[in-house]
């Protein structure tokens, strides 16, 4: 368990507080799904742990924590992404918010995974979608004109034109539009929450 923790703190510039912290607040999410000791959180146990209105976020959120693809979330999957969204730089950030846009896990973003994305953290997305509806038509429904926005803001990010996004594509759109880290405070708000984080100075309770 050391050696994990001291890579942990390694790579995301936690303290031993806060990874001791993360620990505590892992364990308490894990309560109701396999045993502690089992080291592993479970996609039911998971997404139980958030309110009825987040589960499509927290189905996201589930997805881009269990790096693995194996259908549950340890302990070391879970300190890193908290490390990311606590800690990380801002290029780490976007790499963890490519994982987020990539639904499919496939190494590239289609539309429908940016639409997805960006309509399940619409709340998150206002400034961008609004940014992009200021040349929409007037008269036009909400729907219409969020798909109009996804459309005009996802061929701005296809560089080459070839209908998909790639990882340094969406690095190039996020240096020109850091509001797609917004949906990152709300995973980091919305994870603190489901696991009981009582906000005070990690190590002191």
């Amino acid at each position: 368990m050391g050696g994990s923790d001291s890579k942990i703190r390694s790579e995301t510039g936690l303290s031993k507080d806060e990874v001791d912290k993360l620990r505590s607040k892992f364990r308490a999410m894990c309560t109701d799904g396999l045993p502690v000791k089992e080291g592993k959180l479970d996609k039911k146990t998971f997404l139980s742990r958030f309110p009825s209105v987040q589960q499509e976020q927290a189905e996201d959120i589930f997805r881009v924590f269990d790096t693995r693809k194996d259908g549950y979330i340890n302990f070391s999957e879970f300190a890193m992404a908290m490390g990311v969204l606590m800690r990380g730089s801002f290029n780490d950030k976007l790499e963890f918010a490519f994982q987020l846009f990539d639904v499919n896990n496939t190494g590239e973003i289609s539309f429908s995974d940016f639409k997805d994305i960006i309509t399940t953290f619409k709340g998150a997305y206002k400034k961008l979608l609004g940014e992009a509806d200021a040349s929409s038509a007037a008269g036009e429904s909400a729907e219409r004109q969020v798909d109009a926005s996804c459309e005009k803001l996802f061929h701005e990010a296809d560089i080459q034109g070839n209908n998909t996004i790639s990882l340094d594509e969406f690095k190039a759109f996020g240096m020109r539009h850091p509001e797609l880290f917004n949906a990152l405070d709300v995973i980091l708000s919305a994870v603190k929450h489901a696991s009981y984080w009582d906000w005070v100075t990690p190590g002191t309770s």
